[in-house]
């Protein structure tokens, strides 16, 4: 297929979605759907979050010793809060978003909040020093009642349907998963120390998000994600 007949893929969710159009895995295993490319990629970047006001320091890159750039992209993203305006400017005809990190932990600041994927005192410990004075704690959105912050997911959902069109947007619906398979082909339950990372626990709550949102959007949506477990 000729390159300029490509459909362009935005992603605002998690590896749940991205890997769905990613070209190929560690193993060699080609998963990309022909003629579909990704296009812009936020991994972690909260939707209620990214509704928020940004940080009062915004970070630069150089602030962070990582190695990884794609974390220090996406942290950055959320602090600045550009995610919603980089993705009205893209070229991309469709969105494909997910709701994994409304189970992450999230930080608290003064007005707005950020995913934790990374120890900003070690990830970017001058920043840190900035900026902890604002942090006032952890939270989860999926924790508080829905009043407080469905409607950053409705000014999301409204802003994303203006540009792309309700017709181009898919919610990949997903499931958390208790037990994985390790490396020993044995199954294994997820430690509880990781649920910060997500927990099976929030399936319920994440599910009555998405329904709310097809009710509410009538969006196309994939539900593959119970079929599998983790590795």
């Amino acid at each position: 297929m000729n390159i300029q007949n490509e459909i362009l893929m935005d992603v605002h969710g998690s590896c749940v979605s991205y890997s769905i159009l990613s070209k190929k895995d560690d193993c060699g295993f080609q998963h990309n759907i022909p003629g579909v490319k990704t296009n812009l990629y936020f991994s972690h970047v909260n939707m209620a979050g990214s509704m928020t006001s940004p940080i009062t320091y915004e970070p630069k890159e150089s602030d962070f010793i990582l190695s990884d750039q794609h974390v220090i992209r996406n942290i950055m993203t959320d602090l600045k809060k550009d995610a919603v305006s980089t993705l009205l400017s893209s070229e991309a005809q469709y969105l494909i978003i997910d709701f994994y990190d409304m189970a992450r932990s999230q930080w608290a600041y003064e007005n707005g909040s950020y995913t934790h994927v990374a120890d900003l005192s070690i990830a970017a410990p001058d920043y840190y020093k900035q900026i902890q004075h604002e942090l006032l704690g952890a939270f989860r959105w999926i924790d508080l009642p829905t009043n407080l912050w469905y409607c950053h997911i409705d000014r999301y959902m409204n802003t994303m349907i203006q540009k792309y069109g309700a017709d181009h947007i898919i919610l990949n619906r997903l499931n958390l998963n208790r037990y994985y398979i390790d490396e020993n082909s044995v199954l294994q339950e997820f430690s509880p120390c990781t649920h910060y990372l997500g927990s099976y626990k929030e399936n319920e709550k994440i599910r009555q998000l998405e329904h709310y949102i097809i009710q509410k959007y009538s969006i196309v949506n994939i539900d593959l994600a119970k079929y599998f477990l983790s590795d």
